[in-house]
């Protein structure tokens, strides 16, 4: 196959932009039949775009290692890249991962002089895969059973293995092994952001536990847990997804509410005041009714009658 892009008769599949301490990069994919290429160029710093160097790359050059796996998805921390493929589109039955590991690493992958996986590398489970949500120091595996696993640093307890918190020595390194997390009811998402990890139940509840010094867990203190928690402040509403942003957690429900628990920052002529929202509560400041989605962070979709409006939310 040519490293030159070849536009005709090519059909742009998906595309992620995203920035890196030097700069941006970009990562595409053309489905130009029988071949399904993955190109890349931007800054590269830390091996962001998985070619084996660190040189920057200013025109479009093929990612040998991601072409004709189906990739559908990047995942893109400060550290490291994830890769998700398969045939539909949709599955995660091709997972690679590539960048820096002295921070997390997966089982098998032998840690480098210098610590960096420098091209996409497969990463195997023994398990199906449904979702992988990654964090700065952690990661979590979400299998299609509805179970659990963790990966990474545990500084704050945010893997949320009973077998680690119960060790105090262990609450501190980094575990390359996957982790079960123990949670006693099937999960249908998963969400984590710096120390921090949430698991939504396919029943509507939610369970969140990690580095919780800015209340953002919902839990009415701010004491860091070790252990998954359910967050009794939403037991009986029933939660469609989560988003996290600022040091806030944002719940929306099946309703179309949206409740939010986190720090919140109020300036001053000396300064920034923070106050704490110590456990979720409504939003009730929205104009009439009924949201679809969390998007981007703190920006909401919000459906009034036939139309969409775009509503920010400082």
């Amino acid at each position: 196959m040519s490293t030159t892009v070849n536009y005709q008769n090519a059909k742009l599949k998906w595309f992620h932009v995203f920035s890196d301490r030097n700069g941006y990069n970009v990562i595409f994919n053309l489905d130009h039949h029988p071949d399904d290429l993955v190109y890349g160029y931007g800054s590269n710093y830390w091996y962001k775009l998985g070619l084996g160097h660190t040189d920057p790359v200013e025109t479009p050059v093929l990612i040998d290692d991601l072409c004709n796996r189906n990739i559908h998805k990047l995942l893109v921390e400060d550290y490291y890249t994830v890769a998700i493929g398969g045939p539909d589109g949709q599955d995660y039955s091709v997972v690679l991962m590539w960048g820096r590991f002295d921070r997390i690493l997966h089982p098998g992958f032998e840690p480098t002089d210098d610590d960096f996986i420098k091209r996409p590398r497969v990463l195997e489970f023994p398990f199906k895969v449904q979702k992988i949500s990654l964090a700065i120091q952690h990661a979590l595996i979400l299998s299609t059973t509805g179970k659990i696993y963790a990966i990474g640093t545990n500084q704050h307890g945010q893997l949320g293995s009973a077998s680690i918190a119960n060790n105090e020595n262990n609450n501190h390194i980094k575990m390359h092994m996957l982790v079960k997390v123990d949670i006693p009811e099937p999960i249908m998402d998963i969400y984590c952001c710096d120390w921090s990890s949430y698991a939504l139940t396919r029943t509507g509840r939610v369970y969140s536990w990690g580095r919780n010094y800015n209340y953002h867990l919902g839990h009415q203190h701010s004491d860091d847990v070790y252990i998954p928690k359910l967050i009794d402040g939403l037991a009986n509403i029933q939660i469609q997804s989560i988003r996290l942003a600022d040091r806030k957690a944002h719940f929306l429900t099946t309703r179309g509410q949206l409740y939010y628990c986190g720090e919140l920052s109020t300036t001053v002529a000396n300064g920034a005041d923070h106050t704490f929202q110590i456990q979720p509560i409504l939003l009730d400041n929205l104009p009439p009714g009924k949201i679809l989605a969390i998007e981007n962070l703190s920006t909401y979709y919000h459906k009034v009658d036939t139309n969409t409006i775009l509503i920010v939310i400082n």
